[in-house]
């Protein structure tokens, strides 16, 4: 706040170990000789900040377990499995110190509880970037109502690449990016959305996506684009006592293309935190709600576009679920309509406005100052 002359740290996910290396150390934290698994931060990050200058931020999590057996823990050499909790991308606000959350992760496709690795003959049965994490590359967006919106990259079950002719079954994985969003602060997020249309080729690597920070209705996205995974400058022969790792020849010479797109907010699915229902995309024909001003202090006011007659109801809750106004259920001409809400009796806080448009269900976060 002082244009960079002093600074403040905060820690949001501490390591129980200091100044640690992977070739003395070993995680076990409590002494017991048997070596914990301890969460911890990849080497992407994303951070934005809001109107109210609260900070988000958006970074891959992973696991580390070392001890003797290490090369097996993090290395696999054939088929295997990862548990899903065992990656993703987390997120985290300075205004709450309990908001850690894991919006991104590789998805479970066939429901077996397992994240399902091919055989392969690579260092990893996916695209090896620089870490063994499932997940990887946040890059965070806001709209004008600062709901937040994270774009990153994930292995997708079920994709396939041969990596080496002589083995039937044997490939990798390949990595798409993936859009998830919040509307009420970062506590709840809907499922991703992978931005390879379902009725495109799915064998195809889409990685280091990067978000516009400004959301206006879309999310603008570039990323990289290419038909092998991995990169060839990383190490994904796993190395022996006698064979040394080397790059990835089957990257050479292989073109990549960099490709923008853009995501209509309302196909991105949603967690709405007054109805329970997840994953409902918001219906984009009825018409559309906002909220003016935004932060308010002493009134709002909801409007409300309509594109035919709908009967529209509003209601307000705080963070809790509580109702704390209500505005009864009232026939609207299509257009634009506009419902002057008092706020001025409410402590400040984050609450959310329930606009119910004939049967379908939005949700507009307001802080009140």
């Amino acid at each position: 706040i002082d244009n960079g002359d002093t600074w403040t740290k905060t820690k949001i996910l501490p390591f129980p170990i200091d100044f640690y290396n992977d070739t003395i150390n070993t995680t076990d934290v409590d002494g017991d000789g048997i070596a914990e698994r301890i969460t911890t931060t990849g080497g992407a990050y994303s951070v934005i900040l809001d109107q109210n200058n609260t900070a988000h931020v958006g970074f891959e999590i992973n696991e580390i377990r070392c001890d003797t057996a290490f090369q097996n823990e993090v290395r696999p050499g054939s088929a295997g499995t990862f548990t899903i909790l065992r990656n993703g991308v987390a997120y985290w606000n300075d205004l709450n110190p309990d908001s850690l959350r894991l919006p991104g992760f590789a998805q479970d496709l066939n429901g077996d509880t397992t994240i399902n690795i091919p055989p392969h003959n690579k260092r990893f049965g996916f695209g090896y970037y620089g870490s063994f994490s499932l997940a990887s590359h946040p890059s965070l967006g806001l709209d004008a109502n600062d709901n937040i919106y994270m774009a990153f990259s994930a292995v997708k079950e079920g994709t396939f690449y041969k990596t080496n002719t002589s083995v039937v079954d044997s490939g990798q994985m390949y990595r798409h990016t993936f859009v998830v969003k919040s509307l009420d602060g970062g506590n709840t997020w809907g499922l991703p959305l992978d931005i390879i249309d379902s009725t495109q080729n799915q064998n195809v690597e889409a990685v280091f996506g990067s978000m516009a920070k400004k959301v206006d209705g879309y999310c603008h996205i570039v990323y990289q684009k290419d038909t092998i995974p991995g990169v060839r400058v990383t190490t994904p022969i796993q190395a022996s006592s006698t064979t040394a790792e080397s790059l990835d020849n089957d990257n050479f010479g292989q073109v990549s293309h960099i490709i923008y797109t853009k995501i209509d907010v309302n196909d991105i699915p949603v967690f709405d935190p007054l109805t329970g229902i997840k994953n409902a995309p918001k219906s984009k024909d009825t018409g559309k709600v906002s909220v003016y001003p935004n932060p308010a202090t002493s009134a709002a006011q909801v409007i409300i576009t309509l594109t035919k007659s709908s009967n529209v109801a509003v209601s307000v809750f705080n963070s809790m679920g509580a109702e704390v106004a209500k505005f009864d259920n009232t026939s609207k001409s299509a257009g634009v309509s506009k419902l002057n809400i008092d706020v001025s009796h409410l402590t400040s806080g984050i609450y959310f406005i329930k606009t119910q448009i004939d049967n379908e269900i939005s949700t507009t976060k307001l802080v009140v100052r």
